[in-house]
């Protein structure tokens, strides 16, 4: 369900403005420091609750001002979602058709979207964390029983760390739940990857040429060993540091260049091809799985990418069924030949026009 229209006020530099959307391709041109990037950051929070720059909201917010607020209208055929975010004195707001929702995972269940950017190439290459939570994007949004294992898997890694802390305190009663449900999670990961690999090969061999693209999954405790007995075996250390030191929570995806760490052995281009690669595949994935649209912010996709390549991936974008948000300094610098119609939309010192 593409976004239809966009509305944000106290967003970092931007001035208010009410968007109306392109269902396929909108292009965000503008300098640099301009508030381009601000934008895609106006829809990632509408979508997630989050930012993609910092984990401080407060410091997404105007000067001078407590609230930020983004609302959006998705529209499709008869359907017609509006959806609002608003962040207030450190606490979130969230309204879906009028109605307040409890949970920020109401808002990406109803605008998922991907970011591309050169923050999170970084963020990507640094952070197992983030290595991990593009697997479980995928699965949050393709298999419906995932997020109420994930959360049930949270719930009880807190309550066992909490009793690690205390002297005494069993914790074999968690022991057993925590290493079922983790279990779970690492299966549906390896399904998942199983399922992508051959998106995977597809776009590696257009952009990676004759390099090799694999992908390959750390469980997060002992390879070959279930987590059952890894967690027993890890109890004295666990409760000398108090958190388990096993589990999915743990986990790691290793991305493979003909066979090697591309952490290690692959330059900088290739990494950054690498995990375009890896949001291709998904974004492939989710829409033949789920039959549905999906947003696609692309920051700064020049500072990525040479012209030819640039040219690929636009064309590539333009066969999927995706709403894209590109970012540059100038126009010419995406090319739009694979597309049917599109928008622009000039940012200057944080005032938009269409």
């Amino acid at each position: 369900m593409p976004l239809a229209l966009l509305e944000f006020s106290g967003v970092r530099n931007l001035s208010p403005a009410r968007l109306t959307i392109h269902p396929r391709l909108n292009l965000v041109v503008g300098p640099n420091a301009s508030g381009k990037t601000s934008l895609l950051e106006s829809i990632h929070l509408l979508g997630t609750g989050k930012s993609f720059r910092t984990n401080r909201l407060e410091k997404v917010l105007q000067h001078n001002t407590d609230t930020l607020t983004v609302f959006g209208r998705c529209h499709t055929g008869a359907d017609d979602v509006a959806l609002g975010y608003q962040r207030r004195d450190g606490e979130n707001e969230i309204h879906i058709n009028g109605e307040k929702a409890d949970h920020l995972a109401a808002l990406a269940q109803r605008l998922p979207l991907q970011i591309i950017s050169p923050d999170t190439h970084f963020s990507f290459l640094k952070h197992a964390r983030f290595r991990r939570s593009a697997i479980d994007w995928g699965l949050f949004h393709v298999e419906p029983e995932f997020f109420g294992l994930w959360s049930r898997y949270q719930r009880l890694l807190k309550q066992r760390n909490a009793a690690l802390k205390q002297p005494g305190k069993a914790i074999d009663v968690w022991d057993d739940s925590l290493a079922e449900a983790g279990e779970q999670i690492q299966s549906q990961r390896r399904s998942y990857l199983d399922r992508i690999k051959k998106y995977i090969d597809q776009y590696s061999k257009q952009l990676l040429h004759d390099a090799d693209m694999t992908l390959r999954l750390r469980s997060g405790w002992r390879q070959g060993e279930e987590l059952a007995p890894a967690l027993k075996e890890d109890r004295a250390r666990d409760r000398e540091q108090g958190f388990t030191h096993s589990g999915p929570h743990r986990a790691d995806l290793e991305l493979l260049l003909s066979g090697f760490d591309a952490r290690q052995e692959a330059s900088q281009g290739q990494w950054k091809l690498m995990t375009l690669v890896l949001r291709l595949a998904q974004l492939e994935d989710f829409v033949i799985e789920t039959n549905r649209d999906c947003i696609l912010l692309l920051d700064d996709l020049a500072a990525e990418l040479d012209q030819q390549r640039r040219r690929q991936v636009m064309a590539l974008l333009a066969s999927l069924p995706l709403q894209v948000f590109a970012t540059a300094t100038e126009q010419s610098h995406l090319d739009t030949g694979a597309w049917e119609g599109f928008k622009v939309f000039h940012v200057e010192q944080g005032h938009i026009t269409e």
